[in-house]
C-alpha cells in the first residue's frame, strides 16, 4: 500500500500539520502493509472470525483561534471637552491579558484621519499633558505585549482653551452672548492682532461678550487691560462676573426676558467715558426685561455709586476684581478702590466683558488681555473695611450709562 501525507485545511484557526510518520509504518514490517485476513473458523471458537489488530501513530493538528495572541482593543475615555490652561489627562481602560501588556501607545493628531501624528508611550492607562498649544486634538490608543500591538481604540477629541487670554488665538471662544439690541449684528466681537475688539453701533443698548468658560473655584481674580478706539460721550465698557449659564445663548431683545438665557443675572463693573474722563461704578443685575416694552434692559441694584477716576488718562487702563466667598474687591491700576459685601451671585461661574451706548452710538474698545486666575493665598493688603458709597437703589435701567 502506498504511504501518503494527508493535509487537512481547517476553516477556523491555524492548522499546523497532520503528519503520518512513515518511518514507524516501515518498522512494522511487510505484514503491516498486507490486507487484513480472517482467521479460519472452527467449531471451538464462538466468534465468527478473529481479526489481526494493527496500530499506527497519528499526530493531530494544533489549532489556534487567535494567533499571534495580541492584546485586545481598549476603550478611550471621554476627555474634558474644554481643558483649561493646557492641563489635562487622557485616560483609557486598562487591558488585562496574557501575555501581559508591556505598554500603551497614545496617538495624537490635529485631524480625525490621523494623517500626521505625535505618539506618546505609557506603562499605565493614562497620560498627562501640560503646556499644550491652544487648539483641537484627536486621540486614540492601543496596547502592546511581547507579540506586538493590538488594535486602535475609539477616537476622542478635545479643544484646549485658557482663562489666561492674550487673544492670540480665536479658538479661546470669545463671542457675543447678550444684547438689548433687536439685532445681534449691531454688536461685534473680533480678534485683531493679539487684541480683542468690542463694538456696539446701536443707541441706548448694551452687549456682553464671553468665552462661556467657568471661573475657578473661589477665590479667584479677574483682570483686564483696555483702551478706547472711539471716544464717544457716555460710551462704556466693563467686566461682568457671577453670571449664569443658560440653554438660550446668545440673547437679543426678543429673548431677553427668558430666565433660561445666559447672563440673565450677574455683577457688572461699568466704566463710562464722561466729560473727557472716566467714571466707574458697580451694579448687581438681577434680571432683564423682555420684549419691546422692556427693550431687554436690566433691573439693577447699585452696589457702588459712580466715582470719578483720578488723573483719568485716555490710554490703557488696568481693572481687577478679587472674588471671595464673602464678597469682592475692586482694584484700578493696582490700587484697591472698594470692598463689596454682596454675595448674591458670587457662586455663579461665568464672566465676560460689557459694552454700551447712550445717546451717541459707536462704542468701540480694544482689550489687550483678560486673565482669570485662582487665588492661592489671600491678599494680605486687602482692605475689607473699604466700603463704597452707594444708595443701594434698585431700578429698571433705561440706560446703563446713567451716572447720576
Amino acid at each position: 500500500m502506498n504511504k501518503k501525507l494527508l493535509a487537512i485545511a481547517l476553516p477556523v484557526g491555524l492548522a499546523i500539520g497532520l503528519i503520518f510518520v512513515a518511518a514507524q509504518l516501515a518498522a512494522a514490517g511487510p505484514a503491516a502493509t498486507q490486507p487484513l485476513e480472517a482467521a479460519p473458523v472452527t467449531s471451538e471458537e464462538p466468534a465468527l472470525f478473529a481479526a489481526q489488530a494493527m496500530s499506527y501513530n497519528v499526530f493531530l493538528p494544533i489549532v489556534f483561534n487567535n494567533w499571534p495572541p495580541l492584546p485586545p482593543t481598549t476603550t478611550l475615555h471621554v476627555i474634558d471637552k474644554q481643558p483649561l490652561d493646557s492641563v489635562y489627562t487622557v485616560t483609557w481602560d486598562a487591558v488585562v491579558f496574557t501575555p501581559t501588556v508591556t505598554h500603551y501607545t497614545l496617538q495624537e493628531s490635529a485631524d480625525a484621519g490621523f494623517s500626521a501624528t505625535v505618539e506618546y508611550s505609557s506603562t499605565v492607562n493614562s497620560f498627562p499633558f501640560t503646556g499644550k498649544t491652544l487648539g483641537g486634538y484627536y486621540y486614540r490608543v492601543r496596547a502592546h505585549n511581547m507579540w506586538g500591538p493590538g488594535g486602535w481604540s475609539n477616537i476622542e477629541y478635545t479643544t484646549v482653551l485658557t482663562r489666561h487670554d492674550d487673544f492670540d488665538n480665536p479658538i479661546t471662544g470669545w463671542a457675543k452672548r447678550r444684547t438689548s439690541s433687536p439685532d445681534l449684528n449691531l454688536l461685534t466681537v473680533a480678534y485683531f492682532s493679539g487684541t480683542l475688539r468690542t463694538e456696539l453701533e446701536d443707541k441706548f443698548d448694551f452687549g456682553i461678550a464671553s468665552p462661556m468658560l467657568p471661573a475657578p473655584a473661589l477665590p479667584y481674580t479677574i483682570s483686564m487691560l483696555t483702551r478706547a478706539i472711539n471716544l464717544g460721550n457716555l460710551n462704556t465698557y466693563g467686566i461682568v462676573f457671577g453670571g449664569n449659564g443658560g440653554s438660550v445663548c446668545p440673547i437679543d431683545r426678543s429673548t431677553s426676558g427668558d430666565p433660561n438665557g445666559c447672563f440673565f443675572h450677574y455683577y457688572r463693573l461699568n466704566v463710562i467715558h464722561h466729560g473727557g474722563g472716566f467714571r466707574y461704578g458697580i451694579h448687581r443685575i438681577d434680571y432683564h426685561m423682555g420684549g419691546e416694552d422692556g427693550r431687554g434692559h436690566a433691573v439693577s441694584t447699585e452696589l457702588m455709586a459712580y466715582t470719578d477716576l483720578e488723573n483719568s488718562a485716555l490710554g490703557w487702563l488696568h481693572w481687577e476684581l478679587e472674588v471671595y466667598a464673602d464678597g469682592f474687591a475692586l482694584f484700578v491700576n493696582e490700587e484697591q478702590k472698594a470692598w463689596i459685601e454682596d454675595t448674591t451671585y458670587i457662586n455663579e461661574p461665568y464672566y465676560g466683558m460689557f459694552i454700551s451706548n447712550d445717546e451717541y452710538n459707536h462704542s468701540y474698545w480694544e482689550h489687550d488681555y483678560f486673565y482669570v486666575d485662582p487665588i492661592s493665598a489671600t491678599n494680605t493688603l486687602l482692605n475689607r473695611a473699604l466700603l463704597p458709597i452707594t444708595t443701594g437703589e434698585t431700578r429698571l435701567e433705561l440706560s446703563p450709562n446713567d451716572t447720576e
